[in-house]
């Protein structure tokens, strides 16, 4: 009885423990070491979306290339983040999204200026960059 108490115990730790604590710094592309706190990828001084997408996700997908291609146009002005949050728990932990795509768009003072759930259209987030100040 204890043994079948130890073993589940030894089990229990390597899945709650080991599996959910993070493993692996912060990274991504546009991920910057360093430039970031624990809890926000925004750029210091710079306005910055932060899409948190995943390989599988459908809309994450068709989102991509919409935000690599704003990521380009902006550079400069605003600082667009990609991240998956299954391949960085950093990213999970501090934003924690419900849902796949979530774009969460930061000041340049860091704050939170609006957070979406789902796939905009580029002309939605071009609005929002607007409402922020971005030309």
């Amino acid at each position: 009885m204890l043994l079948g108490l130890l073993f589940v115990l030894v089990v229990l730790k390597f899945f709650v423990l080991d599996l959910m604590l993070p493993a692996e710094a912060p990274s991504g592309p546009g991920y910057q070491p360093g430039a970031h706190s624990s809890s926000s990828f925004a750029t210091p001084g710079m306005p910055t979306l932060v899409e948190l997408g995943t390989d599988w996700c459908g809309p994450c997908r068709t989102l991509r290339p919409v935000l690599l291609q704003l990521q380009r146009e902006y550079a400069g002005r605003a600082e667009v983040v990609l991240l998956n949050p299954e391949k960085n728990a950093a990213a999970q932990i501090a934003y924690r999204p419900r849902v796949y795509p979530t774009l969460v768009f930061h000041n340049a003072d860091g704050s939170v200026h609006k957070r979406l759930e789902g796939a905009p259209a580029r002309a939605r987030i071009v609005g929002i960059f607007k409402e922020m100040g971005i030309q």
